[in-house]
């Protein structure tokens, strides 16, 4: 699923949602847009805060070798990202 379709369909406004993952309005209106330019924990915290439904892995233009480090901090036995702002 894709982060704007995720946002529409629970009602959560850009700006909510960045408050949750600690990042700008303007980062997530940016990612909603089409302009995926994301780090991999800014993808993990959107990973969690959306309970997987817009998964870490489904961003373009992260390399394989950060698809595989994305897949050890999603795994459920893993602390917390911190909220540090991208």
């Amino acid at each position: 699923m894709k982060l704007a379709q995720y946002l529409q369909q629970n009602g959560i406004s850009q700006s909510d949602f960045a408050r949750e993952v600690g990042v700008k309005q303007a980062t997530i209106s940016r990612l909603c847009g089409g302009r995926p330019h994301i780090s991999v924990d800014l993808a993990v915290r959107i990973h969690k805060a959306t309970g997987g439904l817009v998964s870490a892995l489904s961003w373009p233009g992260l390399s394989e070798l950060r698809k595989i480090q994305i897949e050890g901090l999603t795994d459920d036995h893993t602390s917390a990202v911190s909220s540090r702002t991208v």
